[in-house]
């Protein structure tokens, strides 16, 4: 028996690495969705409808068995089943006989298969689409299950770092870098800045930095989403003036974790501890 548990939209790739003659009467038990996450959430269907990727794995592949199965269920879910209490049943199809059992069920803290009819062919398609639509919160709870690993706030730390050195350098590029493409600034006293342009323009406008500080105090998160809350010392000489201004205060980040890795600002918002000239 061989699982496919990788990306759909690259699933017909990996298992032609694998090779057909690797797979010759082999039950091929598929859980991969072809959702692409390209344009972010919602994700949309590579295929459906008249077709779908199960289908294809099996005319790609006519000498396996594949099997449908476990599409909407979590990847933690599936690895630890024990995740949700309870005895549960799941849904299964397949195009072509041969299936040694026909139905995929969760016991308490493991799978097993037992012998129910197996779901009509079509059935692959209306689970590739119930799929879509709970994909949102599927991939959200699965997200959500993960805490932050001390690996990533280590890279946020180091994201702070690298900023606070681009400031001090008049990198305004660089340091806007560290900010997502959409993300939106809330500085005191100023407008908002939305996208990385208007950012980088924000920090600009500071003019130069002579000193600055960055404190990261705490951070925590839960699957792509974090925060920061950090504490600032800055004096820098705003363009066109003979004095320079010192400040302290504190400030939230919102951090979002990118394809890549990376973890980058999404939305940040700092003030001042100085009371206001009287």
């Amino acid at each position: 028996m061989v699982f496919n548990c990788t990306s759909g939209i690259a699933s017909l790739e990996a298992l032609k690495a694998v090779g057909a003659k690797n797979l010759q009467g082999k039950t091929l038990v598929d859980v991969s969705n072809p959702l692409d996450f390209s344009r972010g959430m919602p994700p949309t269907l590579t295929v459906c409808n008249t077709d779908s990727l199960g289908e294809q794995i099996q005319r790609a592949f006519p000498t396996a068995k594949v099997v449908k199965t476990l599409n909407t269920v979590t990847c933690a879910m599936m690895v630890d089943p024990a995740t949700i209490p309870g005895v549960h049943k799941g849904r299964t199809a397949a195009d072509r006989g041969g299936f040694p059992t026909n139905y995929c069920g969760k016991s308490r803290t493991s799978y097993y298969w037992d012998n129910f009819d197996m779901e009509a062919p079509m059935q692959v398609h209306r689970t590739a689409l119930f799929a879509v639509a709970c994909a949102v919160v599927l991939t959200g709870c699965s997200a959500s299950s993960a805490a932050i690993s001390e690996s990533d706030r280590g890279a946020m730390k180091s994201a702070v770092d690298g900023f606070t050195k681009a400031i001090l350098g008049g990198d305004f590029a660089a340091a806007a870098a560290y900010w997502a493409e959409d993300a939106t600034a809330l500085p005191p006293h100023a407008a908002t800045a939305h996208g990385r342009p208007a950012i980088q323009k924000l920090f600009a406008g500071f003019g130069k930095t002579t000193a600055f500080k960055q404190d990261v105090l705490e951070t925590d998160g839960r699957g792509d989403l974090a925060y920061s809350r950090i504490a600032f010392d800055v004096t820098f000489t705003p363009p066109g003036a003979t004095a320079s201004i010192t400040d302290k205060g504190k400030g939230i980040l919102v951090w979002g974790k990118q394809r890549d890795g990376t973890w980058l600002v999404t939305r940040g918002a700092w003030n001042s501890d100085l009371p206001l000239p009287k």
